[in-house]
């Protein structure tokens, strides 16, 4: 399991943390017992939000970044932030780690093994053409886009394509499909002239709520909060549960 931390040595933790939040990976058992832990991460902060168990027994992890090379990380920030992903092998050991990005921001939600043993990513971005990315954005204003990176075994860049319209379009997962293609999912942006408040209203008179929470709430963090993986994101005017 993953996420972050900004814990030093104490309790469960082996390692000081490295800069102002890091990955913190740790394997467990089929008992909840810990075999593993590791603290990966460089002197800025980041932000875990993406794993994969490996063909090899490895792990592929993700997130987004705003570090220079140091620590774990050995390339420099591209932009503000930037994908970041890391291969470990079975044991936690980080085996290569690739930093990937255009000149603004550049947020990883989702990365999966490919049948090819390479490695499909997804997330989003407000960079134009510049870095690792290869087109400008497509709303106006630097609104956000799907940006989806292919890469090989060892992180190198295949392709790479940004996908979006006139407004804001964060995609959150990505999937493999037998024929070879991928199905991304994201969340819809609000109606023409709909404020959140018209939004959350919209969805309480039509008793769309999240199937976790049972409450509207949930929308309010994916406009307001604007996480990288809330719990609950709004796909054709329905609420849909995705694991964390």
């Amino acid at each position: 399991m993953g996420g972050e931390s900004v814990s030093n040595i104490s309790a469960d933790k082996s390692e000081n943390r490295i800069g102002g939040a890091d990955y913190w990976i740790v394997k467990i058992d089929g008992e909840g017992n810990i075999e593993w832990e590791n603290t990966i991460g460089a002197a800025g902060e980041e932000y875990f939000t993406a794993l994969d168990q490996t063909a090899d027994g490895g792990y592929i992890i993700g997130g987004y970044s705003h570090s220079n090379a140091n620590g774990d990380k050995t390339e420099d920030l591209i932009g503000d932030h930037d994908y970041w992903i890391v291969k470990l092998d079975g044991e936690g050991n980080v085996e290569w780690d690739e930093t990937i990005g255009g000149l603004w921001d550049d947020y990883l939600t989702a990365i999966q093994q490919t049948m090819d043993g390479g490695y499909i990513i997804g997330g989003y971005s407000d960079s134009d053409m510049s870095g690792d990315k290869s087109e400008n954005t497509i709303g106006p204003d630097h609104l956000n886009d799907y940006w989806i990176v292919k890469i090989d075994n060892t992180g190198n860049i295949e392709w790479e394509n940004t996908i979006g319209g006139t407004k804001d379009d964060a995609l959150y997962a990505i999937q493999q499909t037998p024929d070879g293609g991928y199905i991304a999912v994201s969340y819809t942006h609000l109606r023409a002239h709909e404020t959140v408040l018209d939004l959350v209203c919209r969805l309480l008179l039509e008793k769309k709520t999240c199937s976790v929470c049972r409450h509207v709430r949930c929308v309010l963090r994916v406009f307001l909060l604007k996480r990288p993986f809330p719990t609950c994101i709004v796909i054709s005017r329905y609420l849909y549960t995705l694991s964390r």
